[in-house]
């Protein structure tokens, strides 16, 4: 997005600063924005599931993969959630039936984006982090290697404070403080 000045000279608008300010890659900054305009208009604070979920980095896997043992677990997990948390994880993109024909076999890989059910799974494994879960536990259970926790956890904290600057220049700053406090919890989490 960019604007011209009246000088005739090129200047970038709104997100194209926050965007260049937090040190988002192009791609993963109107990522990060369509996440958080969506976010914005009903952000699901009961709980902290759809807060983690905005600070998931866009890249790992962290053990969940196209596979049918994936898509069990992932439903085994969907099955622990409350009302609240899926009403979160639909404003992710989850789609319930989906996610039941996924792991039952029902339905086959197709045309559905697979990011809002990598992004469940990440959002998942950073809320266990953040509750004090130790990361081998936390390893054992998601099925990931113990370096590829680490660097999620690592990149999650990256991700929050690019997310927080994104924030703070579009003039979110409700958004912003409690990225900012979340990333405190993060930060402290998964000793």
């Amino acid at each position: 997005q960019f604007e011209q000045s009246g000088a005739g000279l090129w200047t970038s608008g709104a997100i194209g600063r926050a965007i260049f300010l937090s040190g988002l890659k192009v791609e993963q900054g109107v990522l990060v924005h369509a996440r958080l305009v969506r976010a914005q208009e009903a952000l699901v604070t009961e709980g902290d599931l759809h807060l983690v979920s905005l600070l998931t980095p866009t890249q790992s896997s962290c053990g969940f993969g196209d596979n049918d043992r994936s898509w069990r677990q992932l439903m085994a997990m969907w099955r622990r959630l409350g009302a609240v948390e899926r009403g979160a994880a639909s404003r992710m993109g989850v789609d319930a039936d989906l996610l039941a024909g996924r792991s039952a076999g029902w339905i086959g890989s197709g045309s559905a984006p697979l990011e809002p059910y990598h992004q469940l799974w990440r959002a998942l494994l950073l809320r266990r982090l953040s509750c004090d879960a130790p990361l081998e536990a936390v390893a054992k259970e998601f099925h990931c290697q113990l370096g590829d926790v680490q660097r999620l956890q690592t990149d999650a904290l990256t991700s929050a404070c690019q997310v927080r600057t994104f924030c703070e220049e579009m003039g979110w700053l409700s958004l912003a403080s409690l990225v900012r406090d979340y990333k405190e919890r993060l930060d402290f989490g998964g000793g």
